[in-house]
């Protein structure tokens, strides 16, 4: 392998220094100057017999799920255990857990009542009702109601259930509080009754009519445009029957007001079709968005070659980064009363609108940039259709949540104000705002960073939210609950303890039950109170007998980044038979993010990185800097405008600090793996100098090895794309690119804007002549969502340089690999047997019978 003098020192002296500071977890303690092995045989004997299948019989239930009883402090569960499932009910404010019932006694009863033998150990899936004193529990089973009384401990047969009620019961599941708002059953079936009424009535409107709110007006779509039609007596009235009044005129095929055929017969073009608008209050306004996606090159063709009888070709839309179509739209309001429609102005070029909401007076909805570097909440005034910026977020280089999640907002009408979500001082947090947009205070702030979803208790000005961080030496993936004044003070955190939490709270907010877990403990359930009280402990998962079977936690460390600064985290598996005189060639599980990263911190037993340890092999997977949301915006959007390599030079420090302090890790042969985004980072480092040359064998899945023919969001989110406030004088001839981008520049048909997508950075398939190592590339055929021809212009490249390879095509899998995902991994595993080890089990067939291939996906 080359590696130079210098950067092994340097490695060294770091990794010494953090030895001594003691920051390292030992693997086993190693005798100094004792003479390390290297383990070169893989076990596949070791990996099929400790695969999930095996593992999962040892343990039972890792959570509770509380389910809580109307509106009381009370819940009830079940949780399985070696011996079965049992139930419980529990009450905090008394600090008591009891048995629902025993499992012999119930087991004994539903066997005489159902006629049918029951087994104590396995009591069937109750899905229990109580009355509201607890005295009381209903459920269903296998087409009979019963009723169990606890305080007696007696089931009774109440009847066979009506499948039209036992549908009703199903459909109640997830409720509280049965009667809720103090309506009695009679005006709820008389509510009931009035709705079927009304559905009757509208049985005889054709399909396309759309009622506005009072029934005055009837809007449809015909011909890609808008009409409507004034109803005057709705006894009387047939839309068949009736012209309309044509509201808008500029639609076309591909950028429309309302469905439209594709067809070229002007008879099927001009029959009516439903249109897609809302309606706002009680008025005669409505509002849609107009989307254009008249871009021809928006595109996606797959075939599918194992159709049956012939191969299919499926065509599908699909936008490509700098298009400049796909998700650009307009936001119309329309009144159909005075048949008048306006286009909103907007400042940004392809926006996105969402989050619409409306009141009495206005509709408030958020717009974001094409950018994503501004998100702006702006409110419409129904009457004028002027609209007001509320919010103004300017980020850079993007705002986190602007792609692939939905800006939180929580409304009050009673105090006027609202909820908002930012990331504007670095880390995301909630702001608190009045309804005509003016700040009052910030809700949450300091070096961490809010969850999704804030629970907003209005009546007693508090807000519940998850957060990430911000703990001292505690792993920043972990997941807290706390709770905040909506003025920003008096921060409690609700479930401490250095694991990952989830918080389930009652309706009172007085309790909770917490979830605890984390990759090298027992899972556990406790229950809180609404200050952070520890109240009773409710389960721990018993792990004795998974543990007797020799299995073995990962360990969770913390290194640097290779700028020495940023803290890294993650995971580390050895093989069962681990021997701490033997050194193990490293497989690194990636995946860059910046949706998520790679390390699984939380408890399993079915993660793939404990079937490649049991090989042979020191498993791994680590954070690096452009990953995870949930720590800050530098660190999250580090890679902006790479998208390729940025995440490698952390991982190969990551490995290099772990070869220093742990004598076990063999830094000589380090194997790399990924799907999506990690096998596009994978492939990068055994192609893209320094890597290739320290990562010695790769195993890419589905990558997105060129981003030019990847989603358009996704790619102009990571890269970024510039959208030029220049006047184009002339459009350019088809073919004819521009010099600077040597790309054919995307421009807007009405305002002549251009969208420039700008790449400072190669492909994958731009570096292919610098392999070196050993590399499988795997694609499914039908991808829709990375389709194949990312890995195909690889291949193309890899040929052209006389490069050798491996690949295998999925036949008919989509991103996912489904049925074929274990065949795959038995293939991945033997690659980097073959590879790192220098043997492996290839000629033995993989084949559906034997248990080999049921291996862990």
């Amino acid at each position: 392998m080359n590696r130079t003098k210098e950067r092994n020192a340097c490695v060294m002296k770091v990794c010494l220094a953090l030895f001594m500071a003691g920051m390292f977890l030992s693997l086993g303690s190693v005798c100094l100057g004792q003479v390390m092995t290297k383990a070169v045989t893989p076990n596949y004997k070791l990996m099929d017999k400790y695969s999930s299948g095996f593992l999962n019989k040892f343990i039972g239930d890792t959570s509770v799920s509380a389910k809580w009883i109307e509106e009381t402090d009370k819940f009830w569960y079940k949780y399985k255990d070696s011996e079965g499932t049992h139930y419980y009910i529990v009450d905090p404010a008394q600090k008591s857990k009891s048995l629902i019932f025993k499992n012999d006694e119930m087991a004994a009863q539903l066997s005489i009542i159902g006629h049918k033998s029951i087994d104590p150990h396995l009591i069937p899936n109750l899905d229990l009702k109580f009355n509201e004193k607890c005295t009381e529990a209903t459920f269903s089973l296998d087409g009979r109601d019963y009723k169990f009384n606890l305080p007696t401990q007696i089931l009774e047969f109440v009847r066979m259930t009506p499948e039209k009620e036992g549908r009703g019961q199903r459909g109640q599941r997830g409720q509280r509080g049965g009667q809720r708002g103090g309506r009695s059953i009679q005006e709820r079936r008389g509510g009931e009754e009035e709705k079927e009424e009304e559905k009757e009535k509208e049985k005889k409107w054709p399909e396309y009519v759309t009622f506005s709110p009072d029934k005055s007006h009837v809007v449809y779509a015909q011909d890609y445009n808008l009409f409507v039609i004034e109803v005057e007596d709705l006894e009387t009235f047939d839309p068949n029957n009736t012209e309309g009044v044509q509201l808008t005129t500029e639609g076309v095929q591909g950028f429309q007001f309302g469905p439209g055929s594709e067809s070229t017969d002007k008879a099927e073009r001009e029959k009516r079709r439903k249109a897609r608008v809302t309606w706002i209050n009680e008025t005669d306004k409505f509002y849609l968005q107009r989307r254009d996606s008249r871009n021809p090159r928006s595109r996606r063709y797959l075939i599918n070659a194992i159709a049956d009888p012939k191969p299919t070709l499926t065509d599908g839309s699909y936008s490509y980064p700098g298009d400049f179509t796909g998700e650009d739209a307009e936001l119309w309001i329309f009144d159909a009363d005075k048949l008048t429609g306006e286009k909103l102005e907007n400042p940004f070029h392809g926006p996105s609108f969402r989050s619409f909401r409306v009141n009495e007076e206005y509709f408030h909805f958020i717009r974001t940039s094409r950018d994503y570097k501004h998100a702006q909440l702006c409110s419409l005034d129904i009457e004028t259709n002027e609209v007001k910026i509320l919010i103004d977020d300017h980020v850079e280089p993007y705002i986190m949540r602007a792609h692939g999640h939905s800006i939180e907002i929580e409304y009050n009408d009673d105090s006027n104000e609202f909820t908002w979500w930012s990331d504007r001082d670095g880390w995301s947090h909630f702001y608190l705002y009045d309804l005509d947009g003016t700040l009052k205070n910030t809700i949450t702030k300091g070096p961490y960073s809010v969850g999704q979803g804030p629970d907003t208790d209005w009546e007693k000005r508090l807000m519940y939210f998850t957060g990430h961080g911000g703990i001292d030496g505690e792993n920043p993936y972990f997941a807290h609950n706390y709770r905040v004044n909506l003025d920003g003070t008096n921060l409690i955190l609700l479930n401490p303890g250095d694991a990952n939490h989830r918080m389930n709270k009652s309706p009172s907010g007085n309790y909770l039950v917490d979830n605890w877990s984390r990759a090298d403990q027992a899972p556990r359930s406790v229950v809180y109170d609404s200050f952070g009280n520890k109240i009773m402990d409710l389960e721990e998962t018993d792990l004795s007998r998974l543990l007797a079977t020799g299995w073995k936690f990962p360990e969770i460390f913390k290194v640097k980044a290779a700028d020495g600064v940023i803290d890294l985290w993650g995971v580390m598996y050895r093989p069962v038979d681990f021997d701490e005189t033997k050194q193990y060639a490293v497989v690194d599980y990636v995946y860059p993010g910046p949706q998520q990263e790679g390390p699984r911190f939380t408890f399993s037993t079915s993660s793939s990185n404990q079937s490649i340890a049991n090989l042979g092999f020191i498993a791994m997977a680590v954070g690096n800097r452009g990953g995870s949301p949930q720590r800050s915006a530098y660190y999250h959007s580090y890679g902006y405008k790479n998208a390729r390599d940025y995440g490698l030079a952390d991982q190969q420090y990551a490995i290099e600090q772990l070869g220093v302090m742990y004598p076990q890790v063999d830094t000589e042969r380090v194997g790399i793996h990924g799907h999506s985004g990690g096998g596009f980072m994978s492939t990068a480092a055994v192609l893209a100098p320094p890597y290739c040359d320290f990562f010695d064998v790769a195993v890419s899945s589905a990558g997105n090895h060129d981003n030019n023919i990847y989603n358009q969001t996704w790619g102009e989110y990571n890269y970024g794309v510039e959208a030029k406030e220049v006047k184009v004088e002339e459009e350019k001839e088809e073919g004819e690119t521009d010099k600077e981008t040597d790309r054919i520049p995307q421009v807007s048909p009405e305002e002549k804007v251009i969208i420039e997508w700008v790449v400072d950075i190669a492909t994958n398939a731009e570096v292919a002549h610098n392999l070196k190592g050993h590399l499988l590339l795997a694609h499914g055929d039908m991808d829709n969502n990375v389709q194949p021809a990312n890995t195909i212009r690889v291949v193309n490249a890899l040929i052209k340089a006389g490069k050798r390879f491996d690949m295998i095509i999925l036949p008919g899998k989509a991103h996912g690999f489904g049925d074929m995902g274990a065949y795959f991994n038995r293939m991945k595993y033997d690659y980097f047997c073959e590879h790192l080890l220098g043997d492996s089990n290839k000629g033995v067939d993989i084949m559906k019978n034997d248990p080999r291939f049921m291996i862990d996906r």
